[in-house]
């Protein structure tokens, strides 16, 4: 839980409803994992999670990704339409537009109707803004001066100042100043929990992409469908679901997350071939082979094997700014856990600050990346070479 102002509001959980307080709302928030459900209006103690105000609805490609909001008092649900860092610009009702969102480069919004009219708030209720975050707006009778907050999870962020309050809970793995939003490239990169760089999948892999020749658009669409691979089964219990992706599930033989990661790079490879020439279908399959590759370096042995099937999934394996200090681990990655009993695992007897699961991740990423583009200069159809390269670069391909 961090902090707030006026009242506190969790940075993750479990399923469950976790109160919320503060001046303008009073309501309960009811949380799956790290996502709203829904906003309920607070309860008499001890009465369960009180009615539903608003509902709202996620999309599979982020976790700050929102796709609609639903008023249920009046029974209406409007939908987001958002830009490439799930910024919202637009509130629908239906095809109508009813509400529009402008924004500076670091996030400070300004809120009109659909007839360009300022208004001091949302009309209907709407919290989420910059980079998908829930925006709090603290006025003069609860603070002097007034200003606003996101909060990414980890941290509050000021978007009239375009920094954090606090400092970088992961200290100087990213430079020297710890009150830094995104290395000063807010339209560029986000940074959902409040560690810049913490998604691997996602960012970086947009980035990495582009650092190998790849054009910035489909950079930004095999992160996408990276980390979208979250949403075929991961689970925080991996005996839920087809887990092979993401955790070793097999007993003997190769790793099967290896295994995904070399079939879904020949499938993108074989989507980009002269004769089927489908970007968007290599991207698909580009971003599975890519988070296979990651998880096998982020996750380890963890949850390997028959003896190991529902064993919590804890945050430290997906920090990728940590390495495990164990004498069988040169590389950083995390050996075979020591289970405790069917639902408990003893944690590593040291996290560390330490880089070398990273930069394996981001070799290896690039080497698959690599692969695929010189694949499609070789043999790629049109539409693939024209996706994919620069333009300076398939202009001068035979």
């Amino acid at each position: 839980m961090d902090a707030r102002l006026a009242g506190s509001r969790p940075n993750s959980g479990p399923v469950g409803s976790i109160r919320f307080s503060d001046k303008l709302l009073d309501d309960t928030i009811n949380y799956d994992g790290q996502r709203v459900l829904a906003e309920h209006d607070s309860p008499e103690p001890g009465t369960g999670l009180g009615t539903p105000v608003r509902i709202f609805i996620g999309g599979p490609m982020y976790i700050d990704e929102h796709l609609a909001l639903t008023d249920v008092a009046t029974e209406k649900t409007y939908t987001y339409v958002h830009e490439s860092l799930h910024t919202p610009t637009l509130l629908l009702d239906g095809s109508k537009g009813v509400e529009t969102y402008k924004y500076d480069a670091f996030g400070d919004v300004s809120v009109f109707t659909a007839k360009g009219v300022l208004l001091t708030e949302s009309a209907y209720a709407n919290p989420y803004y910059f980079t998908g975050r829930r925006l709090d707006r603290y006025d003069k009778e609860i603070t002097e001066p007034a200003f606003d907050l996101y909060h990414y999870r980890a941290r509050a962020y000021n978007p009239v100042h375009g920094r954090f309050l606090q400092r970088d809970p992961l200290l100087y793995v990213d430079g020297m100043n710890l009150y830094e939003y995104v290395r000063t490239k807010p339209t560029l990169l986000s940074d959902p929990t409040g560690k810049w760089g913490a998604e691997v999948h996602r960012n970086r892999t947009r980035r990495w992409a582009r650092e190998v020749g790849m054009r910035a658009p489909a950079s930004s669409r095999v992160g996408d469908e990276d980390i979208a691979t979250d949403g075929l089964g991961t689970g925080w219990l991996p005996a839920i679901g087809d887990q092979s992706r993401h955790f070793n599930r097999n007993s003997l033989g190769s790793d099967s997350r290896l295994v995904w990661k070399t079939k879904e790079l020949f499938a993108a490879i074989d989507a980009c071939s002269g004769s089927v020439d489908n970007p968007l279908a290599a991207a698909r399959h580009l971003g599975r082979s890519l988070h296979s590759l990651q998880d096998w370096w982020a996750h380890g042995a963890y949850s390997s094997g028959p003896g190991d099937v529902v064993e919590p999934h804890i945050a430290a394996y997906d920090n990728p700014l940590v390495d495990a200090e164990f004498g069988d681990s040169p590389d950083g990655r995390a050996p075979q856990v020591w289970i405790v009993n069917s639902f408990f695992e003893q944690q590593y007897r040291n996290w560390i600050p330490g880089t070398r699961r990273i930069q394996g991740t981001e070799r290896d990423t690039k080497s698959v990346l690599e692969a695929f583009l010189g694949s499609v200069r070789n043999e790629g159809g049109c539409r693939c070479k024209i996706f994919y390269l620069k333009e300076k670069e398939w202009r001068n391909l035979p």
